[in-house]
């Protein structure tokens, strides 16, 4: 699932229909961030529009190892996973790192 406009409107239905507390922010086909729920709560708490975290990015082909060392760039917790044609395939969670090593442990 992705967020397509900072609209509060659309964002508001977006977080209310999905439980995820971030969403990669797409516009016009480009990737701009990373849109945050409490980020956006502030924002329409104060009138303004929510800024987007900056994403960081991995291609879903690079092992896992490679994705959880891009973690300590991530201020949002979140990796995007961007194809070789620059089209986000979906996201990495600090939870997903860690379900991957506890599988590779057993």
């Amino acid at each position: 699932m992705l967020a397509t406009t900072l609209d509060p409107a659309k964002l508001k239905e977006l977080f209310g229909k999905y439980r995820f507390d971030r969403f990669p922010l797409v516009i016009d086909g480009r990737l701009e961030g990373i849109v945050d729920r409490a980020e956006v709560q502030r924002a329409f708490a104060r009138g303004d529009s929510p800024r987007p975290e900056e994403a960081v990015v991995c291609n879903p082909n690079r092992a896992i190892r490679d994705a959880s060392n891009l973690f300590i760039q991530s201020k949002s917790g979140v990796i995007v996973l961007v194809s070789d044609e620059s089209k986000v395939v979906g996201i990495v969670t600090l939870h997903d790192i860690l379900r991957a090593q506890a599988a590779n442990e057993i």
